[in-house]
Parts: structure tokens; C-alpha cells; sequence
């Protein structure tokens, strides 16, 4: 199997995403797996490498045509001014995403991988900046879905980092459909189910608890659960998130549907936390991202877990593959 190129952006240099980053590639095995390539400043890697006492083999390169096999190559992608490489952050992540994001899009490199960025602190940049999913997804044209993958759990969002006071408003039938249509999508083509079953939450405490805690379930929920399941594609739902997660239920699921942030991500990283990624799907090319943000707090200090940043970029590479088989099976260039 060839090695496939697989592209990092720094994300924000005062956090904990280059040594994520250098821990994840420490250990020799992942570069006979892909060839990576950072785009930030090798002065910014030096400075952290040095820093942590790793001594990983950096290389700088000007173009992806001299990128090289065994190192961690580095495009340096912003210039540095003065003696601080941590200089200008929040513009080095932007220059670095923009960069890597350009390369995934004109295939240049085979998959992406984004450190952690701080989503107020890139706003002084880009002031409409909510994250990396919708953010990439103008660069594709795409409606991305932002699902949350480990061993034990897959779960999509059908509204992610938005504001609880605007859940209810943005969820409607051909919304919460479009997004369920696409997740059985994925689920086949990037994770290789041949016949997913699915499992839907409700909007709703008890799922609406027919309908004495709200009428979204009855009127929106049950209505396209049932539609998708004549369908004829296996799909259960709207069940209440607290019975469905403490009683082990979703173990009986290949997807979980979550209609909010934290309905979703509070139990997946209950059970996932350090190896869980976060993967943006509906989109041609193949972004993955570690389950946790730039720890600030942290930083420096040598003790951040790798674990969820190996696994960004051992799914990114599992995807890129089951897309390949999934396409030759079908005949679909």
C-alpha cells in the first residue's frame, strides 16, 4: 500500500497542539503509515520540540513537491518577526488552516489533520470564525456534519456550536432529515457499515414525553424517524438521552443523531475522552481533528495525553481507504 500524505495544521502554537503533535509522531510506527506534513513555521516546531526535549526530525520545505518520507516536514506558511516563534498566533492558525485546507481541496495532500485552535481568539482574525467544521466547508461548498468517532460511540450533530436559545429554531423536518440521509452516507461509505442502524435522540427531556414537555418530538422527530423507516433503512427514535446512554442502549447502534452540542458530546466524552476524534463529514476531501481544545493551562508543561491526536490521524487514513473500496465496489469515480 503506498503511503498516503497526510497534512497537519499547527493550530494555535501557545496551546498544547504541537506537542500533541511531535508526542503523536515519537513513536516511529506512524511514518510507515503516511508522510506528514505541518503547515505553520519551523521555528515554532523547534521552539516546542525544544522545549518538550523531543527530538524529532524536522524538515523545512517551500514546496509540497520536496516533501520527504520519515520526517515531519514543515511548510512555513507566515514569516516570524522578532525572536518569538509563538509570535502573531491566532494568524499563524488561520494562514496555517487556510493553507492545509487549500491542499486537501486541490489534492495535494490525502488528508487533513487540525490541532486545536481557540475559537474567541481566532475571531480577532476572523471575526464570523465558529469552529473548524463550517469554516472548512465554505472551501468545499458543502453542508458538513460534525460527527464525534471512537471505538465505542459514532455521533453526529444536527446543530453543533451554536447557542442553546436557537436549538429548537433551526431543527425542522427537512433539516433533521437532510442531516439523518447524510449520516447513513457516511456511515457506508467512510466507515464501511454496509446497513447502518441508527439511533435518534429527542429534541426534548424524555423526548417530549408525548408531548406534556414540548411538541418538537411529536411534530418534527417522530414524523421523519418514521419516514426514513419506511424507507426501508434501519432507524429507532426519538429516545430520551439519559435512559438511552445509562442503560447501555446505543451499544446496539452504529450511529447516534444528537440535536445538540452538548446531548451529544457530554456522554461521548463520558466514554471517549483521549481517543476520541472529531471528523467532518459530507465533504469530499477527509478532515479529522483531536477531541479537545489548546489546554492553555497545560501547555509547556509536557504531560498532554497524544492519544486522541494519533487516533485524527489513524481514522483520517482508515477513511481515505474504506472511501477508496467503497468507490471501486460501486464504480464510482
Amino acid at each position: 500500500m503506498s503511503i498516503r500524505r497526510v497534512g497537519i495544521t499547527i493550530g494555535d502554537v501557545r496551546g498544547i497542539g504541537v506537542e500533541v503533535l511531535l508526542k503523536t509522531f515519537a513513536s516511529r510506527d506512524l511514518f510507515e503509515r503516511c508522510t506528514p506534513v505541518v503547515f505553520g513555521t519551523i521555528e515554532a516546531m523547534e521552539y516546542w520540540s525544544e522545549v518538550l526535549g523531543m527530538s524529532i526530525p524536522l524538515l523545512p520545505v517551500g514546496d509540497l513537491s520536496e516533501v520527504s518520507n520519515g520526517v515531519l516536514n514543515v511548510m512555513t506558511v507566515a514569516s516570524v518577526k522578532g525572536r518569538n516563534p509563538l509570535y502573531g498566533a491566532d494568524h499563524l492558525a488561520i494562514a496555517g488552516l487556510n493553507a492545509g485546507v487549500r491542499a486537501l481541496r486541490d489534492c495535494k495532500v490525502h488528508t487533513l489533520v487540525t490541532a486545536p485552535v481557540n475559537k474567541k481568539s481566532i475571531q480577532s482574525v476572523v471575526s464570523d470564525f465558529d469552529g473548524h467544521t463550517r469554516y472548512i466547508g465554505q472551501f468545499f461548498g458543502g453542508n458538513p456534519l460534525m460527527i464525534m468517532a471512537s471505538q465505542k460511540l459514532r455521533m453526529a450533530l444536527v446543530t453543533d456550536h451554536l447557542p442553546l436559545s436557537r436549538v429548537t429554531s433551526s431543527i425542522d423536518r427537512n433539516v433533521l432529515y437532510r442531516k439523518i440521509a447524510l449520516f447513513y452516507k457516511i456511515l457506508r461509505r467512510d466507515f464501511a457499515i454496509d446497513e447502518p442502524k441508527i439511533a435518534v435522540l429527542g429534541i426534548n427531556p424524555h423526548a417530549g414525553d408525548s408531548g406534556g414537555i414540548g411538541a418538537e418530538d411529536e411534530e418534527i422527530t417522530s414524523p421523519v424517524v418514521q419516514t426514513i423507516k419506511e424507507r426501508g433503512e434501519r432507524i429507532e427514535g426519538p429516545f430520551s438521552s439519559d435512559g438511552f446512554f445509562g442503560s447501555g442502549m446505543y451499544k446496539k447502534f452504529d450511529g447516534v443523531v444528537a440535536m445538540y452540542h452538548d446531548q451529544g458530546l457530554i456522554p461521548f466524552k463520558l466514554m471517549s475522552f483521549g481517543s476520541g476524534v472529531n471528523y467532518t463529514g459530507g465533504l469530499e476531501g477527509v478532515r479529522t481533528s483531536p477531541d479537545h481544545g489548546t489546554a492553555y493551562e497545560i501547555a509547556g508543561k509536557n504531560i498532554a495525553n497524544s492519544g486522541s491526536f494519533r487516533q485524527a490521524v489513524l481514522l483520517s487514513l482508515e477513511i481515505y481507504r474504506n472511501r477508496l473500496a467503497f468507490d471501486q465496489r460501486n464504480n464510482i469515480k
